[in-house]
């Protein structure tokens, strides 16, 4: 039921979390909203930075292409002036003025050439304002022998300087071109292509922020169903639209699930099987120990019967009786103190200690045991009683039964830095292999069977305690089980005790 209730409790804060948003009054994106947010984010902008690209890449391509015109342009001009002997001004101007006849698509503004005569720099234009506009461009062509790429200015207008001929014989064609119309088109057509770039990254993300939602749906879906509890086969065969994987997934968990639910029935069944033994023990050891006073006390009535008028006989044979009755009440407070649990802390002293065994004496009458004790007076315990009672006694009976006959089984108590540590002690052939693993595994130990079972009952018994259990076990040399019982909580507790 407790576990139940926090479960609930953790489905409840769970659903008001997603409700609720964070702390401080912000929205929290769940990862099944935020990740499929950054997938589309990721994807709007590789797509928009590629589009860009290409509007760039295509850009540039058209001013090559006006590039490579004008470069075929001034070529066929200057082939108007393979010699240097046709460079003179009325050949030249008929040349220039020929080849703006005829506009291209180039829209041809202006053409200049200039060449050197007797070391003086010569420039023609058509029309001649624009001698003053190429005069630098020619003037650094023809000293350097190298002309300049195509480059717009102000714009619109691009400018190219091409250089020919060698030496005495270089000259200079410089053409200005009016590319605002082109330049126009070509604009409108980038911008065109960064909108529908634009539009197709909106849409491309939308896209993947719907695929990556649809991708996580199924794993959302398997939360919430983990959320409520819910992972069943039932849930796996309405499931069948889901992915393989999630299928797979789902159906681990069902089978995890059953699994567990069928080593808690067979747990159960082992702790029925631990309580009905308990309970046959008990009898035994109440039938064996109310025995012997009993005998007793119906042996001192039939003195009391025949001798009943000597004072001296009658006095022993009612102490006899008053004996018998004191062993009784002695073994039942005992057994209830074992086998009844109650909740609360109580002081275990050496005495109580000791009295365990009563418990366990027909088992040490069985094989002819000793039982010694090695506990102080001042040693004492500040714990669950009950529970101390219950790991003392099942340690007490594995040792009487690992013990041979005629052999000893020795009980310690000892003070260190961290509690007190209590010891039991057998000289048998040591503990088998799996028992051995099953005390180091402690609670993470699989049980099955009841043998198990009341060893992890022990480890379970010191887990509620706060307590630490050891085991030192060599093949035909005994075994020693020693727990400690921390030293802060029993300190503390004492000291509470005391007051």
């Amino acid at each position: 039921m407790e576990r139940n209730a926090e479960s609930e409790q953790h489905r409840a804060q769970t659903r008001t979390g997603r409700r609720r948003g964070n702390w401080v009054g912000l929205p929290v994106l769940r990862l099944t909203t935020l990740i499929p947010l950054a997938l589309s984010g990721v994807v709007f902008v590789v797509t928009l930075a590629i589009a860009w690209l290409a509007a760039d890449l295509a850009n540039r391509q058209n001013t090559d292409f006006l590039a490579e015109k004008a470069q075929l342009f001034l070529d066929a001009t200057a082939g108007h002036f393979s010699e240097s002997g046709a460079l003179t001004e009325a050949a030249v101007t008929v040349a220039l003025n020929s080849a703006l006849s005829f506009k291209t698509v180039l829209n041809e503004e202006a053409l200049a050439v200039g060449w050197l005569r007797d070391g003086e720099l010569i420039i023609l234009a058509v029309p001649e304002s624009a001698a003053s506009l190429l005069r630098d461009d020619l003037d650094a062509a023809i000293s350097t022998g190298m002309g300049t790429p195509f480059e717009l200015r102000d714009g619109a207008l691009g400018v190219l300087t091409s250089v020919y001929g060698e030496a005495e014989d270089r000259f200079a064609v410089t053409g200005m071109f009016d590319t605002g119309e082109l330049a126009a088109a070509n604009e409108a057509v980038h911008q065109a292509a960064l909108g529908l770039s634009l539009l197709m990254a909106i849409a491309t993300a939308a896209a993947s922020y719907a695929l990556a939602r649809t991708a996580i749906s199924p794993l959302v879906s398997l939360a919430n169903r983990l959320a409520e509890g819910g992972t069943g086969r039932a849930n796996v065969l309405a499931g069948q639209y889901l992915s393989s994987e999630i299928l797979e997934i789902e159906t681990i968990l069902a089978l995890r699930r059953e699994d567990e639910k069928t080593r808690e029935g067979m747990a159960r069944r082992l702790a029925q099987l631990e309580r009905d033994q308990v309970l046959a023990r008990l009898a035994a050891t109440l039938a064996h120990e109310v025995r012997n006073p009993l005998a007793g006390i119906r042996n001192a009535f039939s003195t009391l019967r025949r001798f009943g008028d000597d004072k001296s006989v009658r006095d022993e044979t009612l102490d006899i009786i008053e004996g018998g009755l004191d062993a009784l009440q002695r073994l039942t407070d005992v057994t209830l103190s074992t086998y009844r649990r109650r909740s609360g802390e109580a002081v275990i002293t050496a005495a109580d200690i000791q009295d365990l065994s009563l418990i366990v004496s027909p088992q040490v009458n069985q094989k002819n045991l000793q039982l010694k004790w090695d506990i102080p007076e001042s040693a004492s315990i500040v714990a669950d009683a009950d529970a101390v009672r219950q790991m003392l006694v099942n340690l007490l009976l594995n040792a009487c039964k690992a013990s041979p006959d005629n052999g000893i089984v020795k009980v310690s108590a000892i003070h260190d830095k961290d509690g007190v540590r209590i010891s039991i002690a057998d000289a048998g052939t040591g503990l088998p292999e799996g028992v051995r693993k099953h005390l180091q595994a402690g609670l993470s130990a699989n049980v099955s069977d009841s043998r198990d079972l009341g060893l992890w009952v022990v480890h379970s018994l010191a887990d509620e305690l706060g307590a630490s259990v050891s085991v030192e076990s060599r093949v035909g040399q005994g075994t020693i089980v020693s727990v400690l019982f921390p030293a802060q909580r029993t300190d503390r507790t004492k000291s509470e005790h005391d007051e």
